[in-house]
């Protein structure tokens, strides 16, 4: 179950640095795990979290709500999760 604890600049605008990310979900995790691969993908594309949440109905884990602006994110790096067309049809459109 979740266990409440304070994290250090938590509830204020920081700009966490992805190793000091895993340290502090390190912490708060049972088995020391650090950030989800499929989090440290997002937050490689530029990905940045602006809310979270304790889901009661799915063994209190921890939501959190992902936000990506694909247009200011390095279109190399989107080639590999969109492919070289995904790439120019983003750039294209008035998105």
């Amino acid at each position: 179950p979740f266990k409440k604890r304070a994290v250090p600049g938590w509830g204020r605008t920081v700009q966490w640095d992805l190793e000091d990310l895993a340290t502090v979900i390190g912490d708060i995790e049972s088995d020391q795990k650090g950030v989800p691969v499929l989090l440290r993908q997002y937050l490689k594309v530029g990905g940045k979290l602006v809310a979270f949440n304790v889901d009661a109905e799915f063994s209190d884990a921890l939501d959190g709500l992902i936000v990506v602006d694909l247009k200011a994110t390095n279109p190399r790096m989107l080639e590999r999760y969109m492919g070289k067309a995904g790439v120019a049809a983003l750039a294209s459109s008035r998105f």
